[in-house]
């Protein structure tokens, strides 16, 4: 049988979110753990990690992504003399999106097949910019996948000042409808309270370098010993530790895939005429506005800006909804 016709006739298994083919002898399935554009890690079915590459007509397609494969793609391969080549790839359950950091117009694909995105902010040392949880957030919406915000190193927090600042910070997208964790390495509890929302779980873990990310990973489950990094005290800067996203095994259940740390979350392929959609207290107000076709900008009777002036909308969401519209 024909795999290529196969999985192009997408016959489905009993789960309608995926597609099933026999696999013609000497094919197996699995999971890619790790890519770098050159070579890929696939984990089989029976858990040995083999190193790929593309089939050539893959290789050679044209498309908009960095990469042809992303960490959780379901893909097809079959061993060619000493050589594991990926055949084909699975169609994706679910992906996220962002800007290639070089190549404006090209799409980075973070990762594929994922049930929630855990957002790691820093408290402190660095401080992560709202603006930044904001098109994450945004941009997780736009493909229907949860996400949870972790706010890390509130053990930094040294004056009431900011331990306020941070409390408001959380109840703000607490009372948008997400899920918020004030949390530190060092507090058992927050810890715990991470380590259930990833139990069982395929989860994408993102933020801005030196926030924590690895470290976390390594606190809920320390048999992995993700490499982790110091912030400079001097510029609150942290320096890159992952340098490809990767995928590993919870000894609990599920699996984390942990990604470079990035300082901007660039907007791609999202209609800005959609954009409002996005942020969940803006979409409560569809066709509250005048004009259905509103951009929430400058235009009269609009009930978003209204709600802003009114403080019922947070400014800084606002704000950095109009840097993305324009950015759009």
């Amino acid at each position: 049988m024909d795999i290529d016709f196969c999985l192009s006739a997408k016959i489905k298994r009993k789960n309608p979110e995926h597609y099933f083919c026999p696999l013609t002898a000497g094919v197996l399935e699995g999971t890619v753990v790790k890519s770098t554009g050159k070579y890929s890690l696939v984990k089989l079915i029976d858990g040995k990690v083999v190193t790929t590459s593309l089939k050539g007509k893959m290789r050679l397609q044209k498309s908009r992504e960095t990469h042809v494969v992303a960490v959780g793609d379901k893909v097809t391969l079959e061993k060619r003399n000493d050589d594991w080549i990926i055949e084909d790839i699975l169609p994706r359950r679910n992906q996220l999106n962002r800007k290639a950091t070089k190549l404006s117009r090209s799409v980075h694909v973070v990762a594929a097949n994922i049930d929630q995105i855990l957002i790691i902010a820093s408290a402190k040392n660095p401080k992560t910019p709202l603006g930044f949880i904001d098109r994450v957030t945004a941009t997780a919406e736009s493909y229907s996948i949860p996400s949870i915000l972790i706010i890390n190193k509130i053990d930094l927090l040294d004056s009431d000042e900011d331990v306020e600042k941070w409390t408001n910070i959380g109840r703000l997208y607490q009372d948008i409808g997400f899920e918020v964790i004030p949390a530190s390495i060092y507090d058992t509890e927050s810890m715990e309270k991470v380590l259930e929302i990833l139990r069982g779980r395929e989860t994408l873990v993102t933020g801005q370098s030196g926030v924590g990310k690895s470290s976390i990973i390594n606190a809920i489950d320390p048999v992995l010993n993700i490499k982790t990094s110091v912030v400079s005290n001097f510029n609150e800067k942290g320096k890159h530790t992952t340098t490809f996203a990767e995928m590993h095994k919870l000894s609990f259940g599920g699996h984390v895939i942990d990604t470079p740390g990035v300082r901007s979350f660039g907007l791609i392929e999202i209609d800005r005429r959609f954009l409002s959609h996005y942020f969940p207290e803006m979409e409560a107000l569809l066709g509250q506005c005048k004009y259905y076709d509103c951009t929430h900008l400058d235009e009269p009777g609009c009930k978003v800006k209204e709600m802003v002036d009114r403080g019922e909308i947070a400014e800084s969401r606002y704000m950095s909804y109009l840097s993305m519209y324009y950015e759009g």
